[in-house]
């Protein structure tokens, strides 16, 4: 349990200027001055928080506010940054609802001296109606509200319903419903069968997609769309029709005032401060290397590869079968993909990795199953993400992530090269895995080497190239249509209206070009 609490130790007689409030942390009280000061900060927190890295973790960000002079913000972020960590660790949904309940908290109540102590009093008017009355909604990955940081719910974009079978128990506590969806259904996914409404970025399945925005905006956000608008994001090369149907499902179904639709690739170049740069997009059923520069999103550059974390995991389901483990159950999947989440990686050179893995034990983790099983994993652990660089790995052809990657800079106005080179930004839960920022950055270098210096390796170290891998990017694609809604929540020239939609119909989405 991490808790802050604001107390006052000083004598009533004592005027509120000269008093000095004490923060407590665990069993121990300090004076504000001493948190404040920076010297002071890790040993503070870590007599309370011994060894753990997720407390130790949020220090860095709680430091950088020092420079804000904002006490009650730094308290607040400490607390965010706990409760975010402890979610990202640990899948803790209490604590995701802990973060936005600090959030709520540094929106809505001041501190106010109420008999001799500090407190948290509720006031009113103090939240930003306009941003919190827009949605941002980005399938896959998360769903919240505008100005927020973080997603406010995060569950995977699936349907599942009930299989007619006795094969498996069925947790009492839990009643199957004709329809489940998010991580209700993944919950329960062994007595489900799974769809995807989504498949390689593009929505194949309206019903089950109307489904699953019924769950968002009724059952997990819980507004009323009529008094709110929203932002979607969409991959690059959405085809106009699925974008047209998308318009109108959210107009005519749920009836929202406003909507905005933006491409993911751009929203992860506004999280990350910038107008220029190529992102690589990575999620659960497509990947995309798109650059833009100064907003505008050359369209004859795009890249796209139909390799992503679904199919990484059904290629670790076939590689742990050949090691003698069979997972062919759509309730392994989900077994599977924690798997590859906890102890996959990206090779920097797999000819190396191999030789290891057959005359040495250094790479051999063991995982335990829910059933108590315990497996071994050895190769498998990089082979699995090899599949991104290496398409034909799994019956995909075409060039890999780096050969996109390289192919598409050097496609580029020779103006521009440069700076694509120097901005290279990751996004999306498939570019997660340790070591794949490495393994981009040698694999493009080695061909710049070869194609562009004609092997002379001394001007090598005159080429700029830099990848931004932020720590928090499978995310960005949501933190950067939260700042863009928040940023035009006056611009109406940003939103399509309602009225718009009445009056024109599908074509209204021209306004987004």
């Amino acid at each position: 349990c991490w808790t802050l609490r604001w107390t006052n130790e000083i004598a009533a007689s004592e005027t509120l200027d000269q008093e000095m409030p004490i923060v407590a942390v665990g069993d121990k009280s300090y004076e504000l001055s001493e948190v404040l000061a920076s010297d002071r900060l890790d040993a503070l927190f870590s007599d309370a928080w011994t060894g753990s890295r997720v407390w130790n973790a949020s220090i860095f960000l709680s430091k950088q506010l020092l420079r804000l002079h904002d006490e009650r913000q730094f308290i607040t972020t400490a607390l965010q940054s706990v409760c975010y960590l402890s979610y990202e660790e640990r899948g803790d949904n209490a604590a995701l609802a802990d973060f936005h309940a600090c959030s709520r908290d540094y929106l809505t109540h001041e501190l106010v001296l109420q008999e001799g102590k500090i407190h948290f009093v509720q006031v009113g008017g103090r939240r930003m109606v306009a941003a919190n009355k827009i949605v941002v909604c980005d399938n896959g990955t998360g769903c919240g509200f505008a100005a927020e940081n973080f997603p406010r719910h995060v569950f995977p974009s699936l349907v599942g319903r009930p299989i007619l079978r006795a094969e498996e128990a069925i947790n009492r506590d839990v009643i199957l419903k004709d329809v489940m969806c998010g991580d209700e259904a993944a919950y329960v996914r062994s007595n489900l069968q799974i769809s995807y409404p989504v498949e390689n970025g593009i929505v194949k399945n309206w019903d089950d997609m109307e489904k699953l925005w019924d769950y968002t905006f009724h059952e997990r956000l819980q507004v009323n769309p009529k008094e709110m608008r929203i932002l979607l994001t969409e991959p690059p090369l959405n085809p106009k029709a699925n974008r047209e149907k998308l318009v109108e499902m959210m107009f005519e179904k749920y009836g929202f005032e406003g909507t905005h639709i933006s491409i993911q690739a751009m929203l992860t170049l506004y999280a990350q401060g910038l107008r220029t740069g190529v992102v690589i997009d990575s999620g659960d059923g497509v990947s995309h290397v798109v650059p833009v520069y100064e907003g505008f999103v050359p369209q004859h550059l795009i890249r796209r590869l139909d390799v992503a974390g679904r199919h990484i995991t059904q290629y670790l389901i076939k590689l742990l079968l050949l090691r003698g483990y069979a997972f062919n159950r759509t309730a392994d999947f989900e077994t599977v993909r924690q798997i590859k989440e906890r102890h996959c990686y990206t090779a920097l050179d797999p000819v190396v990795e191999r030789r290891l893995a057959l005359e040495t034990t250094v790479l051999e983790e063991t995982y335990e199953l829910p059933d108590g099983r315990v497996i071994k994993l050895g190769r498998e652990r990089f082979e699995a993400a090899e599949a991104l660089f290496q398409p034909h790995l799994i019956g995909v052809e075409g060039p890999g992530l780096s050969d996109m990657l390289f192919e598409m800079c050097q496609k580029a106005d020779i103006d521009l090269r440069t700076e694509f080179y120097k901005n290279i930004v990751l996004s999306g839960g498939s570019s997660m895995y340790p070591g794949l920022p490495s393994r981009l950055e040698k694999d493009i270098k080695d061909r710049y080497c070869a194609e562009v210096l004609k092997g002379d390796k001394a001007r090598l170290s005159k080429f700029r190239l830099r990848i931004n891998d932020p720590p928090r990017r499978k995310h960005l694609v949501f933190l950067g249509g939260s700042v863009l809604a928040n940023f035009m929540k006056d611009v109406d020239e940003f939103w399509i209206s309602k009225k718009e939609y009445d009056e024109q119909g599908v074509r209204c989405i021209d306004k987004l070009k």
